[in-house]
């Protein structure tokens, strides 16, 4: 088997995936679409073929009840197929916008399950960028109806061309003998078979420029449409924006990206011109040859005036039937492209999903977590972000994590999560691998407020439950507990106030202070063993600092917390304190031991602040 056959078979395969997907998606679609496209393939027969009996009746016998019987047929037929077209018609378009929404889902829900580690691989964003929404795979549902409905035009316009070339003049003068011999059909045939040709390869060279284009400019148009859509209206850029004077950059980039799609756009346009040039001098020569020919035909009564327009028609019919299979047909091949990137996303792996040992979480309150040997760089970066970290705690103690930008603290947090696995060394949970654990039970074991945590425009409750089906007093306990309770008295309506006013002009704006003790307080309603605080007071003044870390003290006593802060004040609370330095676990033990240590960093640290205070 040759490679070209092999590519057409995988495109093939590639489609019909696509479509057995979107019948999963949304039922009935596909053979709503083929029912449709056959009654549109059928509906000019109808008006053809008894247009014709009628033309003949009235140039003939002109018998009265025929005439008003084929009419009668041909409007009734006629009208019974528009309906039908209709109706069907607008099902497909509605079952078609509902399958867009789908898609989008279902592009959405393999984004959240995909590794945290995927999220930062370049070439994994570059193929989700490519599949432009899942384009692709509704554009999948028009290739088989187009092809099943051109098939029939080709199968019925061929049964009834058939006669005009088997019918012959009466006359023996050499234009009927020329009509009579097979060289005029040849000659016919020849040239339909050229302007189909031609025709099919200038769609495929048009097709092949507009799919070059969106993939040329996939990037620029990503560019175009976060400068002029969202940061343009963000409200947090906002302030940066107008005290800086962005606005002539963001201008800038805005045409400079906009002059590069109109570059391949132009190019596209000059393509367009000339192929469809190329395609509209074909036709309409292969129009007037037909008319020519079944004119001569019926000139020299080889068929009777009314079957001109039969056949006529019918070999037009059968033209635009042959182009839309090939074109169906180039559709097909250009959509595979489209079709595999969007396979390839969809079906990536995820790799923390292997182990399947169950978590007890009432067992976990006696685990202990030790980090052995273990080094991990990122995958955009061949540097070590830490190297060698040997560390072990139990459950129940209360840990700080400091040291300066960059020491490795917050990636330290993420190896614990599981966000990253590490590329040396091991983690290990009650001296298993934490690999072996079934995933999701591993991450119910975390409560973690990170530094660049986000909340959404959701209900306070929604933010703080992550869900909108939640336990209202929980709630509500949980947001007193992390310093709300006054900010809440002043909400609208509770923890039911919509955040943020992106959705609803009601929405409440809150500081960053604010929304720090959310995401605190979504922490705490998750109850978890371990609470991770990763600067979890940057945004707060001294004194609701001190504030936060006395009601955490008494708030998790039974529980495992990791404070990672440039604030040393956490420091007081934790039993254990763990200084990182350019990845490195440079000191550990407590604040009386490290403070004494004057030649160690944490000295340097505690020192550089204590002044401040004093």
């Amino acid at each position: 088997m040759n490679d070209y056959i092999k590519t057409r078979i995988k495109e093939w395969k590639l489609v019909f995936k696509g479509l057995k997907l979107v019948h999963k998606l949304q039922p009935f679609l596909i053979l709503i679409a083929v029912t449709c496209n056959i009654f549109r393939a059928l509906s000019p027969f109808i008006s053809l073929y008894y247009s014709s009996q009628i033309i003949t009746e009235l140039s003939g016998a002109r018998d009265w009840n025929k005439i008003i019987h084929y009419t009668i047929l041909t409007v009734l037929l006629n009208f019974f197929c528009f309906l039908l077209i209709q109706f069907l018609g607008q099902m497909w378009d509605i079952l078609d916008y509902v399958l867009g929404h789908k898609i989008g889902l279902f592009i959405a829900d393999k984004c959240f399950q995909l590794d945290y580690a995927d999220m930062e691989n370049s070439t994994i964003r570059e193929t989700k960028e490519k599949l432009h929404d899942g384009y692709a795979l509704k554009r999948v549902v028009w290739i088989l109806p187009d092809l099943i409905s051109n098939s029939i035009s080709v199968i019925l316009s061929v049964s009834l061309v058939i006669q005009i070339f088997i019918s012959r003049s009466t006359g023996t003068d050499p234009l009927s003998a020329f009509l009579n011999s097979s060289a005029s059909i040849v000659m016919l045939c020849i040239f339909l078979f050229i302007t189909i040709f031609t025709v099919s390869k200038s769609n495929e060279k048009i097709q092949q420029k507009s799919y070059d284009v969106m993939h040329n400019t996939r990037s620029f148009q990503n560019h175009l449409g976060y400068y002029a859509f969202e940061l343009s209206i963000e409200y947090n850029s906002g302030k940066d924006i107008r005290l800086y004077n962005q606005a002539p950059l963001i201008k800038e980039e805005l045409h400079s990206n906009f002059d590069r799609i109109l570059d391949y756009g132009k190019d596209f346009f000059h393509t367009n011109i000339i192929y469809t040039f190329i395609s509209s001098i074909f036709n309409h020569s292969l129009t007037v040859l037909i008319y020519l020919f079944v004119g001569l035909k019926a000139l020299t009564k080889a068929i009777s005036i009314g079957n001109i327009v039969l056949y006529s028609g019918a070999v037009t019919q059968f033209g635009v039937g042959f182009s839309g299979i090939s074109f169906a047909l180039t559709q097909a091949r250009k959509q595979s492209e489209y079709l595999e990137w969007f396979f390839d996303f969809v079906e990536l792996p995820n790799h923390k999903e292997t182990g399947t040992k169950r978590i007890d979480l009432e067992e976990a309150k006696n685990y202990e977590i030790e980090f052995r040997d273990v080094s991990f760089h990122y995958p955009s970066s061949e540097n070590y972000s830490l190297e060698h970290l040997n560390i072990k705690f139990k459950v129940g103690e209360k840990m700080a994590v400091v040291g300066r930008n960059g020491s490795g603290k917050t990636t330290f947090i993420k190896l614990l999560c599981r966000l990253y696995d590490p590329q040396e060394g091991e983690i290990l949970l009650n001296g298993i691998n934490i690999k072996e654990y079934d995933y999701y039970d591993y991450l119910s074991l975390f409560s973690v407020v990170f530094q660049d945590f986000h909340l959404f425009s959701f209900t306070l409750g929604e933010n703080v439950a992550t869900s909108s089906d939640y336990d209202e007093k929980k709630v509500e306990d949980c947001t007193f507990k992390a310093g709300l309770e006054q900010r809440i008295e002043r909400f609208p309506n509770g923890i039911k106030t919509q955040l943020y006013n992106e959705f609803a002009e009601e929405g409440v704006e809150i500081s960053g202070g604010e929304a720090q003790k959310v995401a605190i307080a979504r922490a705490l309603y998750k109850n978890s063993p371990f609470i991770i605080l990763d600067e979890p007071t940057a945004a707060l003044d001294p004194i609701a600092e001190a504030d936060i870390y006395s009601r955490l003290n008494d708030l998790i006593k039974d529980k495992t917390a990791v404070y990672i802060s440039h604030r040393l004040s956490s420091c007081y609370f934790c039993k254990q304190i763990a200084v990182f330095d350019s990845g490195h676990l440079v000191q550990y033990g407590t604040h009386k031991n490290l403070v004494a240590k004057e030649d160690g960093l944490y000295y340097q640290l505690w020192n550089s602040q204590a002044q401040y205070y004093q």
